[in-house]
């Protein structure tokens, strides 16, 4: 089972990504999803329905936003121009290849599991020979 379609990057894009590039859309989501599932071992498809929906849609959200980062700036490139206009791209969007930010990765985190107390133990200082140490 797949975390992410075409449909999901499509749907979240603000453009068009024509058909022709179904078969790049198709490899790009497949890598980012392996290396998605490499940082986050609990994401794989066979533990997928274990997982909290929120879980799984923010994995599906995540997925889709790394697509979109890369249809948009494949080569990484650090600014552009056209004419007299020139404009520097931000620190997220020089990185290049496949990348997910500390708040995506956050949004992937299970809720810890918190321990049960079952009692408390009352100790004392240790003895040596009769004295406190």
């Amino acid at each position: 089972m797949a975390l992410a379609t075409r449909e999901n990057v499509r749907e979240r894009f603000e453009g068009v990504i024509p058909v022709s590039k179904d078969v790049w859309l198709d490899t790009r989501i497949a890598d980012v999803e392996a290396r998605l599932i490499a940082r986050c071992p609990w994401l794989a498809p066979h533990r997928i329905s274990t997982l909290p929906a929120e879980i799984v849609d923010n994995a599906r959200t995540v997925v889709a936003d790394a697509v979109i980062r890369l249809w948009r700036n494949p080569g990484g490139r650090r600014s552009r121009s056209a004419g007299s206009f020139s404009e520097t791209l931000g620190d997220d969007a020089t990185r290049t290849g496949i990348y997910f930010t500390d708040d995506e990765l956050a949004s992937l985190m299970l809720p810890r599991k918190r321990r049960r107390r079952y009692g408390t133990l009352q100790t004392g200082a240790w003895m040596h020979g009769g004295e406190h140490v």
